[in-house]
């Protein structure tokens, strides 16, 4: 790894550098979920560049979750291991200008086993993994720099990083505006980190309304539309990271709520009566939620997308059997673009196009379910970057495929309540993990935390005549 060393000056005193703990290449964030709160910039240490919050995205802008995490500098390793509120943590002495410092790598999600107190590393040794160990929101590492191996906020002192010589390896700020990973939570419809939930009342006035993160009492109402018209779903259609609202009105026309703003937006094409959605989702990675449509034959269906949501930007995907029914879209892959998901309604195979490409994935079966067995959900309920599948049974029970493969299928809970049924998905703590949604007969509303009903939370009660979007 070839680094561009040199010391930072400010105000005339030269100020601590350490590598970038990550691999050479690798482009570190300040995080959106820790940094940056309701938009606005978080206070003490982060403030005075005493620490960083720091996470790392792929090519696709997608978050890296349990990346590998190297010695920012040559050292002696002075603590590895659970401390408190900071979790895994490994404290690295080294020598700058002379003048021996302390960096801590905190929350980490695994420490690496051959590190021990007294053990001598070399700059990219490896310490661990990043994670979410400890008290904090969502997986990033938490980095800081004392000047006394007696750690505490009167020994914190504020650093840098050294870059590449070609900027590679450097990190940057987040705003609301350029967070590459905005669009990871589920259903976050005004931007704070937290998925939301959006309700939509078809009879009476055909509202639509939100609880901001799941919060019954911290609700907004967007707006009203004419009864002519449907909320078929969210996806961000113009690329600015704010989900939008798509409509398709009984005569075929497609519209959108431009940043749920009922006001902006606008027209974006029109689609026969003979066609059906089969779901909104990026598939090709270009930041721009597409819709995708079919059109079922006597043997056999079309299946069309709309680029960026806009009928004049569309192709023909490709052909699938009429036995093939469409269960969902979700990046099954995790390679940052989403992928449709089909099953096979003759043998129960489940099978996908990658990025909706029926040469890509179609051949890799991710396994097959009896017919007493139905698929309720897609979402990332690990928070690996890969969509998981939701499964319910005959007999209320609930089983997760992690990764959409059978081989990875995990039972999740039981439905006890009376007619507990899933109605929808969302990261509704902004942790990273999409959450399953319920509803019973008595109108609770129930979040599954992670998708898994040990952690079992009441958030409050909504009529069904209101249906989640």
């Amino acid at each position: 790894m070839q680094h561009n060393v040199c010391t930072n000056i400010l105000r005339g005193k030269t100020m601590v550098s350490i590598y970038l703990p990550y691999a050479a290449g690798q482009r570190a964030y300040v995080t959106h979920d820790e940094y940056y709160r309701n938009g606005v910039l978080g206070g003490g240490k982060h403030t005075s560049g005493k620490a960083y919050d720091l996470i790392t995205v792929n090519q696709y802008g997608r978050k890296i979750f349990y990346q590998p995490l190297l010695a920012p500098a040559d050292g002696e390793i002075i603590y590895a291991d659970y401390n408190g509120n900071w979790g895994n943590q490994v404290a690295l002495a080294f020598i700058f200008v002379g003048q021996e410092f302390v960096v801590t790598l905190n929350h980490l999600d695994s420490i690496d086993p051959s590190l021990f107190v007294g053990k001598k590393v070399k700059l990219n040794d490896r310490l661990g993994n990043q994670g979410a160990t400890g008290f904090g929101t969502g997986e990033h590492l938490h980095i800081e720099v004392y000047s006394s191996r007696i750690r505490n906020n009167s020994t914190a002192v504020g650093f840098t990083f050294y870059e590449d010589p070609d900027g590679t390896n450097a990190f940057e700020t987040l705003t609301s505006a350029n967070s590459p990973i905005s669009q990871n939570i589920t259903n976050d419809l005004d931007n704070d980190g937290k998925g939301d939930l959006l309700w939509h009342l078809q009879i009476a006035n055909n509202e639509i309304s939100t609880w901001n993160g799941g919060d019954r009492f911290d609700f907004t109402r967007l707006g009203y539309q004419s009864k002519t018209w449907e909320a078929i779903g969210t996806g961000d259609f113009d690329g600015d990271d704010e989900l939008d609202i798509a409509w398709w009105h009984e005569q075929g026309e497609v519209g959108y709520w431009d940043d749920t703003n009922r006001f902006a937006g606008g027209r974006l094409g029109r689609q026969g009566n003979s066609w059906s959605l089969l779901g909104i989702g990026d598939l090709n990675g270009d930041g721009k939620d597409d819709i995708t449509f079919r059109l079922k034959g006597p043997t056999g269906q079309e299946v069309s997308t709309w680029w960026g949501g806009r009928q004049d930007i569309s192709s023909r995907l490709g052909y699938q059997s009429s036995v093939w029914e469409t269960v969902g879209v979700g990046d099954i892959n995790g390679d940052g673009k989403d992928d449709l998901i089909f099953r096979n309604q003759s043998n129960q195979e489940v099978s996908y196009w990658g990025g909706g490409d029926p040469l890509s994935g179609a051949g890799d079966r991710l396994g097959h379910q009896s017919t007493t067995w139905s698929i309720e959900a897609v979402g990332d309920f690990d928070g690996n970057g890969k969509d998981d599948i939701v499964w319910t049974h005959g007999n209320r029970q609930v089983h997760i495929w992690y990764d959409g493969r059978q081989s990875n299928g995990t039972y999740v809970g039981t439905r006890y309540w009376a007619g507990e049924d899933i109605i929808g998905v969302s990261d509704l703590n902004g942790d990273g993990n999409d959450d399953i949604i319920t509803r019973t007969n008595d109108d609770k509303v129930w979040q599954w935390l992670s998708g898994v009903q040990g952690d079992l939370a009441s958030i409050g009660s909504q009529s069904d005549s209101w249906d989640l979007v």
